[in-house]
């Protein structure tokens, strides 16, 4: 048996027992399976059952592959348990040495300066929403993308490798009493930030659709440019001669086709543009939340002469501190700039001019617009 195969089979035959089946395996790569009521009204199987996962079926079984569209009535069987799933991680890294070289490497600050106020110790929760896309155009990708979200700092961990190798080792669940970060506040970091990792993502499939895309333009050009030439000259000769009706005949004949060939190149680059259109769906899968104890560094930041202390943790599964938020929404350096007004910690973008009036403003003081010219406000980082 294959090994997605031998995953799917060892889930459904955890999960059918579970809901109170009777399970027996069964060579090559089945399952017998004995289901109550409510397992056959969601699976759409018979009471006694059999259940085939691998290439070779047993006898009388039904195929229940990756490929069939069992997966999706087992999903519907599932419903919303082990959408998310919170635990605790004990072991948290130990003290930091130089705290201070910690910030020099995670916190830049183009327009402000700060200092170390204090370390402490604390517990938060890391948010690690995953996400299935599937991106369409002439040819499909799909895949999973997960992100990080420290929710006592809102601070966006972009590679969470090492928080899901942790999740791998053995955890306690814990109560949803521990620091959590409201719906709110994930879905618009999630809207902020997405775009922007799943550019990064498709982009060797954006580059190869690009590519094809000029070549196909390029034969179109070539080939309705050859044709418009022919009829240029044809039209030139056209007009050299000199036997009255026959001459403005075949005059119009050619300004004709010379419309019919701008009017058929037009519609050739139209379904050239329909046939690359990208389109890409994305679906919330699952969300892990990792309770793991933490060293909260305390920092003061200073702007002119105004104060404000904002927290950053020091991530025990990456050892290095987590990432500045940037308040007006996700970011993708580690470069912030400090407003004026609440002293908000955002991205060049969140603080970028006006289109309209040229004046920069603060993206997280002012989400819906500049309050100069009360324009509409500037669209967020991102592709």
């Amino acid at each position: 048996m294959s090994t997605g195969a031998s995953s799917l089979a060892e889930l459904t035959e955890h999960l059918l027992e579970l809901e109170g089946a009777t399970v027996a395996r069964v060579e090559p790569d089945g399952l017998d399976v004995l289901a109550p009521g409510h397992v056959r009204q969601a699976l759409g199987l018979p009471e006694l059952a059999r259940l085939g996962f691998g290439g070779e079926l047993p006898p009388g079984s039904e195929r229940a592959g990756l490929d069939s569209d069992f997966v999706d009535r087992l999903e519907g069987l599932l419903g919303e348990r082990g959408r998310r799933v919170r635990v605790a991680v004990s072991d948290g890294a130990p003290a930091p040495r130089s705290p201070d070289r910690l910030l020099e490497r995670a916190l830049i600050l183009d327009n402000a300066t700060y200092r170390l106020a204090g370390v402490e110790r604390a517990w938060t929760a890391y948010v690690l929403p995953t996400f299935r896309y599937v991106a369409r155009s002439d040819d499909q990708r799909e895949g999973l993308l997960t992100f990080g979200l420290n929710a006592g700092t809102l601070s966006v961990i972009e590679d969470p490798t090492p928080m899901l190798e942790a999740s791998a080792r053995p955890c306690s669940l814990v109560d949803p009493a521990v620091p959590d970060v409201s719906a709110e506040q994930l879905a618009a970091i999630t809207a902020g930030l997405l775009p922007s990792l799943l550019e990064a993502r498709l982009e060797p499939f954006v580059a190869g659709l690009r590519r094809r895309l000029r070549r196909d333009a390029h034969r179109l050009f070539a080939y309705y440019g050859r044709l418009r030439e022919e009829s240029l000259a044809k039209l030139e000769r056209a007009g050299t001669r000199t036997d009255g009706g026959a001459m403005e005949a075949r005059m119009r004949r050619e300004e004709q086709r010379l419309e019919s060939i701008a009017r058929e190149h037009a519609a050739k680059l139209e379904d050239l543009r329909r046939r690359y259109a990208l389109v890409i769906h994305v679906e919330w899968m699952q969300t892990l939340e990792l309770v793991a104890p933490v060293h909260r560094l305390n920092v003061e930041i200073r702007r002119r002469k105004k104060k404000r202390h904002v927290q950053l943790d020091v991530n025990p599964f990456t050892r290095r501190l987590d990432p500045p938020p940037a308040e007006d929404g996700a970011a993708h350096s580690l470069s912030r700039v400090v407003c004026d007004g609440a002293l908000h910690l955002v991205s060049r973008t969140g603080h970028a001019p006006c289109p309209s009036c040229e004046k920069a403003y603060c993206r997280a003081c002012h989400p819906s617009g500049c309050p100069r010219c009360q324009g509409a406000a500037h669209p967020r980082s991102g592709p």
